[in-house]
């Protein structure tokens, strides 16, 4: 979908690049608004993540990211500090592959969000210990 949008790799990797830039500092600013007890922050902060992901397609990723983000908005008891530090876990693994690997090996990061097929996508070199996101 990126490609398409991009049109070519090196346009894509640049936008993958500015993406895992700014998600990361999204990253830290969730982290500090999840100490400061601010929800609707944490929400707001995470509906921008979200937003950015999106133009990578669809994972389960993402699906557990819109889970948090309604359960914040709800103030239900599902967005706990420690479910949403499981999820910022996650998506930091996922910017590290897209960070580390070759442009054409991020593009199966991309599509291998879903940890269960990364094995079968990545090389052993771009992938780092992803925590069990079910135990999260």
């Amino acid at each position: 979908m990126i490609l398409d949008i991009f049109g070519t790799r090196q346009a894509a990797a640049a936008a993958v690049t500015l993406l895992v830039d700014v998600t990361r500092a999204d990253l830290v600013e969730l982290r500090r608004c999840l100490r400061l007890t601010d929800r609707a922050a944490a929400a707001n902060r995470l509906h921008r993540m979200l937003g950015g992901l999106a133009a990578l397609g669809r994972s389960p990723l993402i699906d557990d990211g819109r889970t948090l983000l309604a359960a914040l908005r709800a103030e239900d008891d599902k967005a706990e500090p420690a479910a949403i530090l499981g999820f910022a876990a996650r998506l930091d693994a996922l910017l590290e592959r897209l960070d580390t690997c070759p442009v054409g090996e991020a593009f199966a990061a991309i599509d291998a969000i879903d940890d269960r097929k990364r094995d079968a996508i990545l090389p052993r070199t771009c992938q780092p210990a992803v925590p069990d996101h079910a135990a999260a």
